[in-house]
């Protein structure tokens, strides 16, 4: 077994990978995601990869953002069209933005898979609850289950500038728990988003995605 690494730290994730002919790329994948915040690398005799991660939760990022919300936040809308079909319960999802692995999710009975119409394309998961309140069908549904919906829904977001970063104490990439329970990343010059001013969910948008999409209000 080789040597353990690990800097003191309460809170983290492990992750595992089976080895196989993909785990170096996941691997790197990961690595990339936590970046400095990586507590330790170790390959088992079984060939499995232990990746731990500090990770804030969505409770104390919230407790962060929040208190900035009057003096940095702007209201915006989405308007890029995107592309949906129900999502297969069980089914993973990679959301992969222009700056690599954003997230991965799971869906559930009712979820709906979207498509951004960005130049990464990304993918994500929405509940159904939350899709019917945001998005209005625009035409027909092609063979393969897709159809186009125009975003009615508006978020509060703040940049994470410098000057955000250091009122939140916290460092230029950082990770922190998603709604749906796995890992985000966000870094420097992303933006973090809240449905409206009482939400008790916040997200990561990355930047070159968020202008894509989204204009201010």
């Amino acid at each position: 077994m080789g040597k353990k690494y690990r800097l003191p730290k309460s809170k983290y994730r492990i992750i595992k990978l089976k080895f196989n002919s993909i785990t170096q790329q996941k691997a790197c994948s990961y690595t990339n995601l936590c970046t400095s915040e990586v507590r330790k690398i170790l390959f088992s005799a079984t060939f499995a990869i232990k990746i731990e991660l500090t990770l804030l939760s969505q409770h104390e990022l919230l407790e962060k953002v929040k208190p900035l919300l009057p003096e940095h936040s702007k209201r915006y809308k989405k308007t890029l069209i995107v592309q949906a079909r129900p999502a297969i319960e069980g089914e993973r999802i990679e959301t992969h933005t222009q700056s690599g692995l954003e997230t991965i999710n799971q869906a559930k009975t009712g979820d709906m898979l979207v498509k951004n119409s960005t130049n990464a394309g990304e993918e994500y998961l929405v509940p159904a609850h939350k899709f019917a309140a945001r998005y209005v069908a625009l035409g027909e549904t092609d063979p393969a289950g897709w159809t186009s919906y125009q975003p009615t829904g508006q978020i509060i977001a703040i940049e994470l500038t410098d000057s955000v970063l250091q009122a939140l104490e916290l460092n230029n990439t950082f990770q922190f728990v998603a709604a749906w329970k796995e890992p985000m990343q966000a870094r420097k010059g992303d933006f973090l988003a809240l449905p409206n001013e009482g939400a008790e969910e916040v997200y990561r948008i990355a930047r070159e995605e968020f202008f894509e999409t989204y204009t201010a209000i």
